[in-house]
């Protein structure tokens, strides 16, 4: 009963976009001063957090939303990864480039 409850809650906690925002308010206070030590700017940390954060979601079966939209397509998750893994590669190659980019701007 304990770990439906459970589960309930983080249901909830997903499909309200609570979780990421919870989870954002714990890794943000370690990331930035770990940003600050090697001299990037906080905004390059945030944004590399986000690439990484979405790049994960193209291929995490745990997401919600994935799932949802891959039912609602009546794609199966085996033929998604066929497809994202040809993309990924190219994805992750943009995502570094524009990240790298914010961090030499270094506003």
């Amino acid at each position: 009963m304990i770990i439906g409850l459970a589960r309930g809650i983080l249901i909830i906690a997903e499909q309200g976009m609570i979780i990421d925002s919870v989870l954002n308010a714990l890794a943000m206070p370690v990331l930035a001063p770990l940003g600050d030590l090697v001299d990037i700017n906080r905004e390059a940390v945030v944004t590399a957090y986000q690439f990484g954060n979405g790049l994960t979601n193209l291929i995490s079966p745990t997401g919600g939303v994935l799932l949802a939209g891959l039912a609602i397509a009546q794609i199966s998750f085996g033929q998604w990864l066929k497809v994202i893994f040809k993309l990924f590669p190219i994805l992750w190659l943009v995502a570094v480039i524009f990240a790298a980019i914010s961090a030499a701007v270094g506003i």
